[in-house]
């Protein structure tokens, strides 16, 4: 009995559904003109509105309604195109690094960076300060860890940060000193301003070059530890990859094995 009672209020349904499209079908002359008057009339609608000065402006909350229900337009855009010239310009920058290498495992400490750049006359020396540090720790991933591994298919081989390193807090040099420099007015740049968003990137640079005299210079202390004349050619003279990741650095140093640091470190005793 219940289930009957369900299917009926369900037919019950579904023709009340096909009356009311029906008269809606039947009666569309009627919207379709009443939407063309209404479309004709837009000017005499708007017109409606009054026209209020400063001292009678109001409420938003109010003001929003009556243009919502008079279909006003309350959106407004525009289209800017600068010249040529404003964005032709040259970013010029500065960074100097200290770096701390462990010859026993290879890892690289930024110790200190000082970066100097141009930003033009800056808009917003806080954004720009920012901009600024994250371009240089986004080139330090590139610098030094993040080494894109793929197989013979050309697939990445890396499935996560714990084989494919970014750079995280410890990365951040442990002083970070950066100063932006106001480069003066110039007429053709939008309100004199340049960009500081990707060029502080190459900056990391800094940290990299530090790498390889820091490693220069354990090479040469290796050499001295056996007895040989550190400032042979083979010391002083090697490439080092984009990243320097830690396997790199650790072999670049040449300290094969930690019995041959310990058995330098007796003999100085």
């Amino acid at each position: 009995m219940v289930d009957w009672i369900y299917h009926w209020f369900q037919l019950s349904w579904c023709l009340r559904q096909l009356r009311n499209g029906w008269d809606r079908f039947n009666n569309r002359d009627r919207f379709c003109k009443n939407g063309w008057d209404r479309f004709s009339n837009k000017d005499n609608e708007v017109q409606k509105i009054p026209r209020l000065s400063f001292t009678q402006i109001l409420p938003l909350k109010r003001g929003l309604l009556e243009a919502h229900l008079q279909s006003v337009n309350l959106s407004a855009s525009s289209l800017f195109v600068p010249d040529l010239n404003s964005m032709k310009y040259l970013n010029y920058g500065a960074a100097v690094s200290e770096v701390e290498v462990n010859l026993l495992t290879g890892g690289t400490t930024v110790l200190q960076t000082d970066i100097i750049y141009d930003c033009g006359q800056s808009l917003n020396p806080a954004v720009d300060l920012g901009q600024i540090e994250g371009a240089f720790v986004q080139g330090l991933g590139f610098f030094m860890l993040e080494e894109y591994l793929t197989d013979s298919n050309g697939l990445v081989v890396a499935e996560g940060t714990w084989t494919y390193k970014i750079p995280t807090l410890d990365t951040i040099p442990k002083k970070f000193n950066v100063e932006v420099l106001n480069s003066g007015r110039h007429q053709k740049r939008v309100l004199s301003s340049k960009a500081s968003g990707e060029p502080p990137l190459l900056l990391a640079a800094s940290v990299h070059c530090a790498t390889r005299a820091a490693i220069k210079e354990a090479r040469k202390q290796l050499l001295f530890w056996s007895g040989q004349d550190g400032s042979t050619t083979n010391a002083t003279i090697f490439d080092l990859e984009v990243p320097a990741t830690m396997p790199v650095v650790k072999g670049l140093c040449g300290l094969e094995s930690v019995e041959r640091y310990l058995e330098w470190i007796i003999g100085t005793k």
